[in-house]
């Protein structure tokens, strides 16, 4: 991913007038009385607000040569203003002002590695400082100068090597920022999600065990809310390879899984589809979850859910290099993989989820061979912000 900013402007930097030389101030003379308008006078219509424009100022912020698929923003500095951290590793210091941005390559300076395949910014130890955690298991604490050490004793050892994604938050309540991950995968198959509690800022504790039985899962969003309000925080893993989504329910500081709506769907008889005069049924195997974000979409005071997936949607022959490469002549995917889901969260009392995507106007891509086909869904990201200033998130 080739990283772009673009600034939005609407009256930034715009000269401001020099105030005109003032003349000595007459004396005071009896005010008149102002005219009198009528009553029904119409109203001079308000002028429309500036339409920002966007200015593409990826060079000349200094990020024209940078590249990156994982970024992470957080004030590591403390002077106000966000920076910006690369592939886990490489930290942009952010040097902006109001009439430029402008971003400085300090990971050699900080004594940052370079690249640890992705992190997340925390206080692992509780000095106000931002740490980071890294997908590889290690964790950097800060110090008082802003630099950046590799810590043994909070670092962890995941058992395949690297998690696709991680959730940090406090789920036991001590004030300790714990850590969740989500697994991968490699040659021997799909990753363990593991659960680490942090004991104090000294050592991180593998408590996978109460999580009951060992889940392999490639985890690829793992993302942490406390969607009940009962003062703690909950995980929803989103993973990918047609797996289930996760839910752990936090209790009194013990994660639980429940099955809660939230998993996507599984239904193998959706589709009923002959090939060579066989019928055969079809249907959804869950889905490839890429992204997933907390939101309070349908401002009901409730945090819902947006599921990102990949969504392979044709259904027919294919040539005979592609079916080489899936080992068939005939391309079923469309049949197997749930789409991206916008799930309502109910409320209380069972806090359980709906998909509501449909019903909220976002449409669904048609399955078929190459006479409906309008492409595959693949969203990979999930991004929630009131756009229009409405007063409702996007």
């Amino acid at each position: 991913m080739i990283l772009a900013i673009l600034l939005m402007l609407s009256g930034v930097g715009a000269p401001v007038a020099e105030a005109a030389p003032q003349e000595p101030e007459a004396a005071p003379q009896e005010p008149e009385a102002a005219p009198q308008e009528p009553e029904a006078a119409a109203q001079e219509p308000a002028e429309d607000p500036p339409v920002p424009r966007f200015l593409d100022v990826t060079v000349a912020a200094g990020v024209g040569e940078l590249n990156g698929d994982r970024v992470a923003c957080g004030d590591y500095d403390g002077d106000g203003d966000p920076d910006l951290l690369i592939n886990g590793g490489r930290l942009l210091r952010n040097d902006s002002n109001r009439l430029s941005i402008r971003l400085v390559d300090v990971t050699a300076e900080v004594g940052l590695p370079g690249n640890t395949g992705g992190a997340a910014w925390c206080d692992l130890n509780r000095d106000g400082l931002l740490d980071l955690f890294a997908n590889n298991g290690q964790a950097w604490l800060q110090d008082r100068e802003h630099r950046f050490y590799h810590s043994a004793d909070l670092s962890v050892s995941l058992p395949d090597g690297a998690a696709a994604a991680i959730g940090l938050a406090d789920f036991d309540g001590d004030g300790w920022i714990d850590l969740y991950t989500g697994g991968g995968e490699s040659a021997e198959g799909l990753g363990r999600q593991t659960l680490w509690r942090n004991h104090k800022g000294r050592s991180m504790k593998n408590r996978s065990a109460d999580l009951g039985e060992e889940v392999r899962r490639y985890g690829r969003a793992v993302i942490c809310c406390d969607y009940d309000a009962d003062g703690d925080p909950d995980v929803y893993s989103g993973n990918y390879r047609l797996q289930p989504n996760g839910f752990l329910r936090n209790q009194e500081g013990e994660l639980h899984w429940v099955d809660n709506g939230s998993a996507g769907l599984h239904d193998e008889t959706m589709f009923t589809h002959e090939i060579a005069g066989i019928e055969q049924q079809y249907g959804y195997h869950y889905g490839h979850t890429i992204a997933a974000a907390w939101a309070d979409l349908d401002n009901d005071g409730w945090f819902d859910l947006w599921v990102s997936n990949l969504v392979h949607k044709f259904v027919g022959e294919v040539s005979e290099d592609f079916a080489k490469k899936i080992g068939t002549k005939y391309d079923l995917r469309g049949y197997y993989c749930d789409d991206s889901n916008l799930f309502l969260n109910n409320g209380p009392p069972h806090f359980d989820f709906r998909d509501a995507r449909s019903e909220l106007g976002i449409p669904l891509r048609p399955i078929g061979d190459s006479d409906v086909y309008a492409g595959d869904e693949l969203w990979s990201s999930a991004v929630l912000a009131d756009f229009n200033n409405d007063g409702r998130l996007d």
